[in-house]
């Protein structure tokens, strides 16, 4: 029986390594391999069971030992960058996967910025004016919504901050630049409502909405694109981009080798097939660049199966080749998507990065 059990364990232990290695040729997969990642210490501890449950079956055992070591190794080069950044990693948020802050939160939903734009609206504590965060979700321009990573959202706003979570349009029904133009005008709606401190709101965008908001913050000196609705188009406080596209040229011509999201597929909806017209461009992060730019953090995983690091990695050289404000951290032994996990590891570091970029530009 137990000699069973422990067959049992080890072959759900070795598909999970399997899957934290192996490359991920669906988004089907990359899901799988993403829970492995997650929760390779658990896949650790399953393994050592099993190991001590398959004690007359040498080889299968040893089997057992290497996949538990395999699994430890996973997390280790993360756990020692979060050691070297002084980041207090929490055990308790990582096993009961997060605070679970969005249910206590004040929170309003479908909320109007624009007649056409809502947005969730996470409210901190106290009358304001406060300083504000417009997120921006990702889904490779053409899928996503609001509402995603809700525990952070709450966690912002725990903090002080007014969360104004966007719904934008989405292509291919709505090309390039309507979600640039979307984004510009929820900046502006939220840099007018009563109870936000214009000059400190920020954007927080992910995946293709981290390119949204670079270009939408960027773009606010050179005005290449027009707000979707009268609003002062004014760059903001500061932008935090995750895992993000900064290049669609880039994700066009030099997708992941295994491409689960179909790179290509969803540039093309959202800027086009005509590779050499000129709002390929336009939709580079780097062709919107002034003197005036706003303060930078981008977060990006080292080991990102879907949007390539060079994306982050370019721009931050080019930032920093110009002297303009930005940092750049790249998580290692980390995928995209990372912070979708509420208290996962790395969503734990990014989220103390991003704390400290936020309050450190808040007066004090």
């Amino acid at each position: 029986m137990k000699s069973k059990l422990g067959t049992v364990l080890l072959a759900l232990c070795t598909l999970a390594v399997v899957s934290i290695y192996a490359p991920s040729p669906t988004f089907s997969l990359w899901v799988l391999h993403f829970a492995a990642v997650e929760l390779a210490p658990v896949v650790a501890v399953t393994a050592s069971i099993s190991a001590a449950l398959l004690l007359g079956a040498t080889v299968r055992r040893r089997l057992a030992i290497g996949v538990a070591i395999l699994s430890v190794v996973q997390p280790l080069p993360l756990l020692i960058a979060a050691h070297r950044a002084d980041v207090d990693l929490s055990l308790r948020d990582w096993a009961f996967v997060g605070a679970g802050g969005a249910a206590g939160t004040p929170t309003e939903t479908d909320v109007p910025l624009s007649p056409e734009l809502l947005a969730d609206l996470y409210r901190p504590a106290g009358s304001g004016p406060h300083p504000a965060v417009l997120v921006i979700h990702g889904g490779s321009w053409r899928a996503g919504d609001k509402g995603e990573v809700q525990d952070f959202s709450a966690a912002l706003a725990s903090r002080g901050f007014l969360v104004a979570d966007l719904r934008y349009r989405l292509a291919p029904e709505h090309p390039f630049p309507a979600a640039v133009a979307d984004v510009k005008c929820a900046l502006g709606r939220l840099r007018e409502r009563p109870e936000v401190a214009p000059d400190r709101v920020f954007l927080l965008g992910r995946s293709a909405g981290g390119h949204l908001a670079l270009l939408a913050g960027f773009d606010a000196a050179s005005k290449t694109i027009s707000p979707a609705c009268e609003v002062k188009d004014v760059a903001p406080a500061g932008i935090i981009a995750l895992y993000s596209f900064t290049d669609p040229a880039l994700a066009h011509a030099h997708p992941p080798l295994f491409d689960p999201v179909d790179n290509v597929g969803a540039t093309e909806d959202f800027l086009g097939k005509d590779l050499r017209s000129s709002v390929f461009t336009t939709a580079s992060v780097a062709a919107h660049l002034s003197v005036s730019s706003p303060p930078v953090l981008l977060i990006y995983g080292q080991r990102d199966r879907l949007v390539r690091p060079e994306h982050s990695t370019s721009l931050a050289d080019l930032l920093q080749a110009s002297g303009r404000p930005v940092t750049a951290v790249g998580l290692p032994a980390t995928d995209h998507a990372f912070d979708h996990r509420s208290g996962g590891l790395a969503a734990q570091v990014a989220a103390s990065y991003i704390f400290g970029f936020l309050e450190g530009r808040l007066p004090h």
